[in-house]
């Protein structure tokens, strides 16, 4: 029998782990915290910020169009579950994470803001370890996303398989 509360509890701490990994990567953070073209630039500092709320989300939210000219991230999880052969389970988690660039912000001195960070986004989740996540973890697609006429971006959906060997990740018992 699954416990409904621990599944959620457990969606929880994935995406901390995901937020804090993605803030290891200096990088990251200076297209998220810095609208300069020059971002990356290594005379940039890597800007100080409240990076969680700020730039980074965990729930759909329409940035304003008059106050926020940035970048930002959102990042959600959908979980579903599949019956497996054998009385077995086969665990299926979808992590959708939204970049998004305000028009203002989008050139950078060399390439376009946005697929610096997706390319950055995308190299740090191949690596992705932590201790809440474990199984396959594995790029599904892209699709471009239109907020509004000045916010654009894309949405990285990942899929997190496991079976019922070693589910306690998702679910804290099987």
């Amino acid at each position: 029998m699954f416990v409904i509360a621990s599944v959620f509890e457990t969606i929880d701490k994935n995406i901390d782990d995901i937020f804090i990994f993605i803030l290891q990567n200096d990088d990251i953070k200076k297209l998220l915290g810095n609208n300069l073209k020059n971002a990356l630039s290594p005379s940039e500092p890597v800007p100080e910020k409240d990076w969680i709320n700020d730039y980074l989300f965990d729930t759909p939210r329409v940035p304003d169009t008059q106050s926020e000219v940035k970048s930002f991230i959102m990042i959600e999880m959908n979980e579903t579950r599949k019956a497996g052969a054998n009385n077995t389970y086969q665990l299926e988690v979808i992590l959708s994470m939204d970049v998004i660039c305000h028009e203002d912000v989008t050139r950078l001195d060399e390439g376009r803001r946005i697929y610096r960070l997706l390319g950055l986004i995308e190299s740090e989740m191949r690596n992705l370890k932590t201790e809440s996540i474990r199984g396959s973890f594995a790029y599904d697609r892209c699709s471009k996303m239109v907020y509004s006429n000045e916010f654009q971006g894309y949405r990285l959906k990942y899929t997190i398989t496991n079976n019922s060997q070693n589910c306690r990740w998702l679910y804290g018992k099987c």
